[in-house]
């Protein structure tokens, strides 16, 4: 007998054990979540409602009627929702509302009620979701004042499912710098900083149903604190270096309403550089901006010396204005958004720890914050006047 002859036993067993997947989940086993809402319920208990797609009901190219019968009242989606003690026992038993098992694996938003957010540490809501496998860290998390399991049911005039639609949103409002946001793995990463707090994008709906995103929320020590205005959350962006797209509108003539001038930003940068004077901290905040001008209400001849120079000083004191807004707003809620505290952590590490426990509540909503800007118009299109 040959030597392959004696090994070929060996290789029939071993091929049993590498043929499939020992956990493998059958589609029609399984239901797919896309959106999970966390609401208060009754006795300090946990509502929570997960959106599921309903397969039959998708419409597919060629179709024009309302889907493939099926159930959810031929809705692409249903929701179901369970109490629980915790998110971990509300999951489990949402298992008695539906014949399959839920799959988290393509799971896109996490909405939590406001009042959840203030009830509770942000990490005490997200832990169960921190550390199941099954879900992805780009979901992305926010905050709303409505009860959240209403918003997984909201229609949307281009998506069939609801919270598709906010996932997609989110990243729309993402380059229009509207507001800030953040997904499971950035929420833990600033969790876990030193001297940072955490903001996300918030989700409303409107008179229509609809649900539209708008501003960001703020938490103090994992706790809500507040929300911060488009223009506002813009002003951390900014600070942040993380404005990726948007319009900058101010008047060329000031109080004058009629008179303004668009830039369309192209390229940000920025640097947070901590200091000590006197014994005490100080930021400077460095921000560099490329733009394109896009419209003028006004006659202006872009050739004549000094013009360019004066858009762009104007579109710098728009921009400062911006960021001493989300200041202003930011000390008001003891929040370091901008994450100051991480960079004086990482620049006097022997400074910080002597202050860390004093940072939010007394060095913070103090902190001289000098700020600086820089634009460079790039191209001013095909009209020079």
């Amino acid at each position: 007998m040959s030597f392959c002859k004696k090994l070929m036993p060996f290789i029939l067993i071993i091929s049993l054990f590498l043929s499939g997947c020992w956990d493998r989940k059958e589609l029609n086993e399984i239901g797919l979540s896309i959106g999970v809402a966390i609401d208060p319920a009754e006795r300090d208990n946990i509502l929570l409602t997960v959106e599921t797609v309903v397969p039959s009901n998708i419409k597919t190219t060629g179709q024009t009627g309302g889907g493939g019968g099926g159930g959810a009242n031929g809705k692409p989606y249903t929701t179901f929702s369970a109490v629980g003690e915790t998110i971990f026992h509300a999951v489990r038993r949402i298992l008695d509302y539906t014949s399959r098992k839920i799959f988290y694996g393509y799971n896109q938003i996490i909405i939590i009620n406001e009042d959840i957010a203030r009830e509770y540490r942000l990490n005490q809501v997200l832990d169960f979701f921190f550390r199941d496998p099954e879900l992805r860290e780009r979901n992305w998390v926010l905050v709303t004042p409505d009860k959240a399991a209403d918003i997984l049911n909201t229609v949307h005039p281009l998506e069939m499912l609801p919270a598709k639609a906010i996932a997609d949103e989110i990243k729309a409002n993402t380059f229009k710098s509207k507001t800030i946001s953040n997904d499971l793995l950035h929420v833990h990463q600033m969790i876990q900083s030193k001297g940072g707090d955490v903001a996300v994008p918030v989700v409303r709906k409107d008179k229509k149903n609809q649900p539209f995103i708008t501003g960001s929320a703020v938490f103090k020590d994992e706790k809500f604190a507040g929300y911060l205005t488009e223009i506002e959350s813009r002003g951390v962006l900014w600070v942040l270096g993380k404005v990726r797209s948007g319009i900058v509108v101010f008047p060329w003539v000031k109080d004058d309403p009629k008179n303004k001038i668009s830039i369309e930003i192209i390229k940000v940068s920025s640097k947070i550089i901590p200091y000590f004077r006197d014994g005490k901290p100080g930021i400077n905040v460095k921000i560099q901006q490329i733009g394109n001008i896009g419209e003028t209400g006004v006659q202006l001849d872009l050739e004549k010396p000094g013009t360019m120079e004066k858009i762009a000083d104007l579109e710098e004191k728009a921009i400062k204005q911006e960021v001493e807004a989300a200041l202003k707003a930011a000390k008001k809620y003891h929040a370091d958004v901008f994450g100051f505290g991480n960079h004086v952590h990482i620049y006097f590490p022997k400074e910080w720890k002597a202050m860390e426990d004093r940072w939010r509540d007394e060095i913070f909503p103090d902190l001289p914050v000098n700020i600086e800007v820089k634009c460079k118009i790039n191209q001013v299109g095909l009209s020079l006047k």
